[in-house]
Order: C-alpha cells, then sequence, then structure tokens
C-alpha cells in the first residue's frame, strides 16, 4: 500500500513565505502556550519518537479495515503504555503523547479513566494490590456505567450487588434488559476486569450507586467467567480501534474487597460506613469530561493547521493567461470560513486548561470533603462548552 509520507522531502516556497511574513514571534507564542522552553523541547522529542515509530504514527489507518483498525490499536496501546512506563507516568509526557500521536486503542479508557480512578476512588490497599498490574497490562480494565436503560443518571441505574455476609460475597446481577451495560470501550473483546457501577444492596437497604473492581474474564483463556455475558454492540460510524461492548451479569458472586472503598466501608459482617460524601464517586467521571473537551481542542486543532496549510500552498485560478494563479488563502471567502476556526482554536486551549487547573483545584477541595464546586466543575467540563460547541458551528 502507498504511503504518501515521503512523497514531499523540502518545505513548499508558498508555506515558508507565508511563515517568513507572519507578524508574531513563532517562539514567544510557543513558549507563552507551553510554559517553558524545556517543555516545548520535550513535545519536540516527543514529536521525533512519534514520527520514527510506524506504529504510533499509523500512516494508513484510513484504508484499514475495522479488524486492521483494531488490531493496530492494540500496538499503539502497548507502545503508549510502554513510554508511560519509561517515564514513570509523567503526566505531561504521557498527554503530550497522547495528544501528538493522536493514539487510539481498545483499552484507552484503561489509561484514561481507569486508572485514575483507582487512584481517587480505592482504598490504600486495593490501590498498592490494582495499580502496579494496571499499568503493567497484567490487566486491563474498563469502567462500565452507561446502561440500555439509562447512562449519566446514576441514580436510576439497575445493576444491582447484593451483599451476602454468610460468604463475605457481592451477587452481582443484571434484572431487567434494560440493566444491561451498554458502551463502555475496550468490553467487547480485549478486557480482563471492569469497573462496574452498580446499586449496592447491604441487609435489605439500598446505599446507591457504588464502584466495584470486577474480573470479567479469565486470566487462563480470557474466556468470560462463568455468569457473566458479554459482547460487541456492532457496527459504528468511527471509533473502529475501541471495542465498544455489552454486558450482563447473571448472580455472579465476588470477594468483598471488589467495593472500591475509599469513600465507604464494608465489613466482613455487614455494617455499612460512608466516609465523606457520595458526591465523591463522581470525581472520575467529571475528569473524563474534561479530557473530552481536551481531545476536542486537539482534533479541530489539527484540523485548521490542515486546513490552514493547504490553503497557503493550494493555489486556484486567475484574471489573465499571464498570472501565476492565486494562492487560496488569499480568497476572502476562504479567509471568512477559515480564520473563524483558528481564533476558536486558540480559545479552546485556554479554555482546556482552565478547565484543568479549575479540576485540579476543585478534586484538591474534594479530597478535604468540600464537595460545594462539584456542580460548576461537571457544568464547565460538560461538552456544551467545548465538544458540542464544535460540532455545532
Amino acid at each position: 500500500m502507498m504511503s504518501f509520507r515521503n512523497v514531499c522531502t523540502t518545505i513548499n516556497s508558498d508555506l515558508q513565505k507565508e511563515r517568513d511574513s507572519a507578524i508574531i514571534s513563532v517562539e514567544e507564542l510557543a513558549l507563552f502556550i507551553w510554559g517553558s522552553k524545556e517543555r516545548r523541547h520535550r513535545r519536540q522529542e516527543i514529536a521525533a519518537f512519534v514520527d520514527n515509530d510506524p506504529d504510533l504514527r499509523n500512516d494508513n489507518a484510513i484504508y484499514s479495515t475495522n479488524q486492521e483498525c483494531y488490531e493496530s490499536g492494540l500496538r499503539q496501546g502497548i507502545k503508549v503504555f510502554d513510554f508511560a512506563n519509561s517515564c514513570n507516568w509523567k503526566q505531561e509526557d504521557v498527554q503530550d503523547l497522547l495528544q501528538i500521536s493522536a493514539a487510539s486503542f481498545g483499552f484507552s479508557l484503561h489509561m484514561v479513566l481507569v486508572i485514575p480512578c483507582l487512584n481517587k476512588l480505592a482504598s490504600e490497599e486495593q490501590v498498592a494490590e490494582l495499580l502496579p498490574l494496571c499499568k503493567k497490562l497484567s490487566i486491563i480494565a474498563n469502567y462500565a456505567q452507561t446502561e440500555l436503560g439509562h447512562g449519566t443518571y446514576v441514580p436510576n441505574l439497575e445493576t444491582s450487588a447484593t451483599y451476602d455476609s454468610a460468604t463475605e460475597e457481592f451477587v452481582m446481577n443484571s434484572p431487567t434488559f434494560t440493566s444491561m451495560k451498554f458502551w463502555p470501550g475496550g468490553l467487547a473483546f480485549t478486557s480482563t476486569h471492569s469497573i462496574v457501577m452498580a446499586q449496592l444492596w447491604v441487609k435489605g437497604q439500598c446505599h446507591g450507586p457504588h464502584l466495584f473492581f470486577v474480573p470479567i474474564r479469565s486470566l487462563k483463556d480470557h474466556q468470560p467467567l462463568k455468569g457473566v455475558e458479554l459482547g460487541d454492540i456492532g457496527p459504528k460510524v468511527g471509533l473502529h480501534s475501541t471495542d465498544n461492548g455489552f454486558l450482563r451479569f447473571d448472580n455472579v458472586r465476588y470477594p468483598r474487597n471488589t467495593l472500591m472503598m475509599k469513600h465507604c466501608k464494608l465489613t466482613p459482617d455487614g455494617v455499612y460506613t460512608r466516609i465523606g460524601s457520595a458526591k465523591a464517586l463522581y470525581a472520575s467521571m467529571v475528569k473524563m469530561r474534561v479530557h473530552i473537551v481536551s481531545g476536542a481542542f486537539d482534533h479541530l486543532a489539527k484540523s485548521v493547521t490542515i486546513a490552514t496549510r493547504y490553503s497557503a500552498v493550494r493555489r486556484q485560478c486567475t484574471m489573465t493567461t499571464s498570472e501565476v494563479e492565486k494562492q487560496v488563502i488569499d480568497y476572502q471567502t476562504q479567509k471568512m470560513k477559515l480564520f473563524p476556526w483558528l481564533a476558536y482554536t486558540y480559545a479552546l486551549y485556554f479554555l482546556v486548561r482552565q478547565l484543568n487547573r479549575f479540576y485540579d483545584t476543585v478534586y484538591a477541595r474534594f479530597e478535604e470533603g468540600d464537595f460545594s464546586n462539584l456542580a460548576e466543575v461537571f457544568a464547565e467540563g460538560s461538552c456544551r462548552y467545548g465538544g458540542w460547541k464544535v460540532v455545532d458551528r
């Protein structure tokens, strides 16, 4: 299959002319955006690392079948985790790699949602046991919240986990068709475990939705465990590298320590105690909202960059046969379509940066038991401020 990667090895003269005529300093702008020369230099190193890795570069993605996309995504994911472990999971480096490479892999939520969820909502003992396994990909988990009947309205989720003090186990069940977990990324083929949002029942009393870190496949042969029904949700418009799936439980028994217990405790004899606020449950999903807005910026920035550069090098039409055709970027109608998006991209970048800072501040308050800003950060991180804006324009 032909790759256009090395068709042009020199900078187009029209593109160079536009760069030379800039009235702003690219260096100063880059320093303002990335904060330091060291950070920008590190991004350049990571960009070179991606450029030299065929799996991360993934030149022929648009020509691939769904199965090829999934398999390529697995290779990308392994490279991303290898990189993360090599830099000791330095947050900025990992974020830069994901942004630059646009890596899309079946267990991406294992990195951006499951691991942060463990850190924020699991007990110290659970973190010590599970986090190293997650980082080494000895186990791979998805985040199973959304059901056919309910998605973000967590209080009405139907999946149940009933505690049996006689055996110190939870009986996890999907009592109705609409209680089926539906759409979690990485669930259909990849995951060995799942963070499941389920209603906690103890001694006949419902304590509301809680998170459970449970195995769903055998670590020996990767087959679904007894009582676990799961599979692929079928054809999708995009994201073919991600295996979105469905999940049902038929009275599956799990040990007491599968309940994530940083903000609650359950004794062997069934005494339940809440630690802090029930709102802590939403901390990881709120961060995911911020991540979605960040993803909207990543895709928009790359699209606008491609469109702007192409408009500079593409020439089209002239008034007389003796003239050189005009650069498309010089047409007023092109500017009217292109430049507002360019401005919006910069605005969205600074919104994302502020959202991340705001979330970090608010989460520090969460840790101290102050959830007064939860609704605000949830609203500001929702797609109506970022992702939906991109779609609506």
